[in-house]
């Protein structure tokens, strides 16, 4: 019988363990625009902070996740506002056209204040970050 429950409590340990991690494939996101440009988000992250509107705060945040997503049938001039605070690891911004890297809006920058005006043809649009052990507090907007 101990042998069992001691069988049992490795493998709780084991499943957290492998829960409090970020993933191999979480971790590649970051330097392979295909996973990037993928329809989901897959990411790891100690803490995500998103009850503010139009603000968000990750802390130790690896993988990706969607802020913006808008499906556009004709050109439509879209403005989009960025402040951006990173207090440790990598980050980008990225803007995704039909699951396809369109452009790398932020790379890595310490700190961001940034206005930047696209005219987007007709699509499905996304805008994502995407990190590598960051913690970084986010302020946006996008009309």
């Amino acid at each position: 019988m101990k042998k069992y429950s001691f069988i049992f409590v490795l493998l709780i340990c084991m499943i957290l363990v492998g829960c409090s991690a970020p993933t191999k494939e979480q971790k590649n996101i970051y330097n392979d625009e295909r996973l990037m440009a993928s329809e989901g988000d897959s990411y790891y992250s100690k803490k995500i902070d998103d009850k503010e509107l139009n603000s968000i705060y990750f802390e130790n945040f690896t993988g990706s996740y969607t802020i913006w997503e808008k499906q556009i049938e004709e050109s439509d001039d879209v403005n989009i506002t960025f402040n951006c605070d990173i207090k440790k690891g990598k980050y980008k911004i990225v803007l995704i056209k039909d699951n396809k890297m369109y452009e790398i809006i932020i790379n890595n920058e310490e700190v961001v204040d940034r206005k930047i005006k696209y005219s987007l043809g007709s699509g499905n649009y996304k805008i994502k970050v995407i990190g590598l052990y960051s913690s970084l507090n986010i302020k946006y907007e996008i009309k």
